[in-house]
């Protein structure tokens, strides 16, 4: 017990509570923890040390993160995987951790999903007129769509 105690010296025992319930809340990723420590003015040094505490103690796992992330998104937000890969990507989490979870969808899946958004917004690909399709492509292409993909669909 004593070892494991030396290990995170240098803690303050009000932050570990604080950011131990931050990542309780809601599923966090490294880029996250680091940039709250941060706000809570923990020396640049320590960060690590959280961090190691976090994961070790499975409040902080990046690879549960990245799977809960993709799925929300699809799932809640109907992101396509442009979006969620370059979201990803700005948190830092590695690409092939990425793509281990985005192998679990194919394109056909996707495109499933615009066919299951253009349907929910009552939208008839046969009657758009020109103009129309374009607005569509443009408004899928901001949910992160592939152009190909949607060029395929609407055109």
């Amino acid at each position: 017990m004593m070892a494991r105690r030396s290990h995170y010296n240098n803690m303050d025992p009000k932050i570990l509570e604080k950011i131990t319930k931050y990542c309780v809340i809601q599923e966090r990723c490294k880029y996250e923890v680091i940039n709250k420590l941060k706000v809570y003015k923990v020396n640049i040094d320590d960060i690590d040390k959280y961090i190691i505490y976090l994961e070790q103690n499975n409040f902080l796992n990046e690879d549960r993160y990245t799977e809960l992330f993709i799925r929300s998104k699809i799932n809640q937000n109907q992101w396509g995987p442009i979006k969620i890969k370059f979201a990803l990507y700005q948190k830092n989490i590695p690409a092939p951790l990425i793509n281990k979870h985005f192998a679990n969808y194919d394109e056909n899946f996707f495109k499933q999903k615009i066919y299951d958004y253009l349907k929910k917004h009552q939208i008839v690909i046969e009657k758009l007129s020109y103009q129309e399709k374009i607005y569509w492509a443009r408004h899928l292409l901001q949910k992160g769509y592939d152009s190909d993909m949607i060029s395929e669909i609407l055109f």
